[in-house]
């Protein structure tokens, strides 16, 4: 490694902030247009570099007990988190990393209710996270849960 620092990582057990919900056996479900489209926000930023982290955050003002995260182009199926109340709005904060340039490309999100998991929301806004070559000099890592308890420092 030459003398370099080893880099933390952001480690992100599925089930402890998340939710399992039964596996699709087809492509995910066609939106319903039943509830408003969710908006999605990365967290720094949406420039991202080689080795970093992020969060991207789907949220809305809506009651929305799922959230479903899904990039565009990839086959793969969509990524699943419970929401959560914060600051009035219900969201999921989708841990990302650490990235690669397989990370890159754009993303958008979904939202459900808790009772009917396959009835999707209107899409959010399409984020474009772009993944730079320099590795990060800081990097902030979290634990993926967030709210009231983790402000306190809980």
């Amino acid at each position: 490694m030459g003398g370099k620092a080893r880099t933390p990582t952001l480690t992100f057990t599925p089930g402890v902030c998340g939710l399992t919900v039964p596996p699709l056996t087809q492509l995910p479900p066609s939106p319903s247009g039943v509830y408003s489209a969710p908006s999605l926000s990365a967290h720094p930023g949406p420039v991202v570099a080689k080795g970093g982290n992020v969060f991207l955050t789907c949220s809305s003002e809506s009651t929305l007990g799922i959230f479903h995260l899904l990039k565009e182009g990839e086959a793969h199926l969509p990524q699943h988190m419970e929401s959560r109340t914060y600051r009035g709005r219900w969201q999921a904060l989708f841990p990302v990393g650490p990235v690669n340039t397989s990370h890159g490309g754009t993303y958008k999100c979904y939202g459900s209710s808790k009772a009917y998991p396959y009835v999707w929301s209107l899409p959010s806004n399409l984020l474009h996270l772009e993944v730079t070559g320099e590795e990060p000099h800081v990097l902030i890592v979290s634990s993926g849960c967030w709210g009231p308890a983790h402000e306190r420092g809980i």
